[in-house]
């Protein structure tokens, strides 16, 4: 996900809509976009979804054969 105002910034090109249910049950309609990143050295593709928010997630798509470590205690995250 990254905030529709960065997905504008970046020119993405739109690729569809698709319905999204919601924690609290509701039901939303959500924007798909399509661009490409570079990732560890390698350039992959990626759908993104708009949101309202200010603060981008990262899929889990994206951690797969990937090392998270988050030390709470120091506030730090590292991925290898």
């Amino acid at each position: 996900m990254l905030p529709l105002a960065t997905i504008r910034e970046l020119e993405l090109d739109s690729l569809a809509e698709a319905e999204g249910i919601l924690a609290d049950g509701s039901r939303v309609t959500l924007k798909i976009y399509f661009c490409y990143v570079e990732w560890f050295g390698e350039r992959i593709p990626l759908q993104v979804i708009a949101n309202d928010g200010r603060f981008p997630l990262l899929g889990t798509e994206m951690l797969k054969n990937r090392i998270l470590v988050i030390d709470y205690p120091r506030r730090r995250v590292s991925l290898d």
